[in-house]
C-alpha cells in the first residue's frame, strides 16, 4: 500500500519530464525493494550475516530512492501551473431554487 500511494502520482504534473521519468522509476523501484524486504527478511529465510548484506544491498537504493521522492515533494512546489490560482466558481456546481 505504502507504494501505490506513490504510483498514485504516475500523471500528476512535474516540473519537466525527466523529473516526472524519475518519479516513475522511484515509484516502481521502492515497491520492488520492499517487496524483497518484506519477501527474505521478515519471514526470517536468512543467516544473521546474510541479513546484513541484505539490509546494506537493499537498504542504501531503497535510502536513496525515497530521498529523490522527498526532495522532489518540495521541489516540484516551484512552477506550480497557473490553473492552480484560479478560483472554482462554486455556484456552478450546485443547483439554484431561488
Amino acid at each position: 500500500m505504502f507504494g501505490a500511494v506513490h504510483i498514485a502520482a504516475w500523471n500528476f504534473h512535474f516540473p519537466s519530464l525527466t523529473e516526472r521519468l524519475l518519479w516513475r522509476i522511484s515509484s516502481i523501484g521502492v515497491i520492488v525493494l520492499l517487496s524483497l524486504i518484506d519477501s527474505l527478511v521478515f519471514e526470517n529465510r536468512l543467516s544473521d550475516l546474510l541479513y546484513k548484506l541484505v539490509v546494506v544491498v537493499v537498504g542504501i537504493p531503497y535510502s536513496l530512492l525515497r530521498l529523490y521522492m522527498f526532495i522532489e515533494m518540495f521541489i516540484s512546489l516551484r512552477p506550480s501551473p497557473a490553473s492552480v490560482y484560479q478560483t472554482p466558481q462554486w455556484s456552478q456546481y450546485f443547483p439554484s431554487f431561488g
